[in-house]
């Protein structure tokens, strides 16, 4: 199966200015957020694991930092008064691939508000280094074969999150259970994404950890709409 798509490299590369108040639009949040993290995953690959510092994170597989991408984002959007919801496709009864990541309802002006996905390090599941777990293909694979998990894959890699709908719910999550749902129905799976059984993220990544180490993102508080 074609996994072109690997290589498209991810904009989130560059740190922009922060934002102060919800806009009309939530991408300017979830752009923000993504790069940080993706500045604050470069620093640790450079730290821990040696990584060449002219190397390209906008590209890099990102292979087993989803836990701590998943922490960073957390703490940034607690701090900013939203309420992100930390969890691991561990809690899908038939998974075979173990992930984590979070979902957020974010507010707009006109008192709606829009449900997303935040997954900085899927590019790991478009590998064509390693295109199984256990001799099952990676979920990469699984969405690449609809239109619909195309542009999944295309979102996430190019800006680490997506807008959720009952539909993307389903097929995402399906993706990382052997291309099975788990659900009755795209409405269970959405009801699922929408308050997902906690993980445990906090406990396994402190924030006094985090901030003794330099891993939080500093943020302004958003003001009380």
């Amino acid at each position: 199966m074609d996994l072109s798509l690997f290589n498209t490299r991810s904009k989130l590369t560059q740190v922009a200015a922060e934002p102060f108040g919800f806009a009309e639009d939530n991408s300017i949040l979830l752009d923000w957020l993504s790069g940080e993290i993706k500045q604050l995953l470069s620093r640790a690959l450079q730290e821990k694991f040696n990584t060449p510092r002219d190397y390209d994170i906008g590209t890099d597989p990102l292979h087993g930092l989803c836990s701590f991408s998943q922490a960073i984002g957390a703490y940034a959007l607690l701090d900013k008064g939203l309420e992100p919801r930390p969890f691991s496709t561990q809690s899908l009864e038939n998974h075979h691939v173990g992930h984590a990541m979070m979902t957020v309802e974010l507010p707009r002006p006109d008192g709606s508000s829009e449900l997303f996905l935040i997954d900085p390090t899927f590019r790991q599941f478009c590998d064509p280094n390693v295109p199984s777990h256990h001799g099952v293909p990676m979920p990469g694979y699984f969405l690449l074969q609809s239109e619909k998990g195309r542009s999944i894959v295309q979102e996430l890699l190019e800006n680490g999150y997506i807008r959720i709908d009952a539909e993307t719910a389903e097929e995402y999550l399906s993706s990382f259970c052997s291309g099975q749902s788990s659900f009755n129905s795209a409405e269970e799976a959405l009801e699922f994404i929408r308050n997902p059984p906690y993980d445990g993220c906090y406990q396994n990544f402190s924030r006094k950890i985090m901030g003794d180490k330099g891993y939080l993102i500093s943020v302004k508080e958003f003001p009380v709409l």
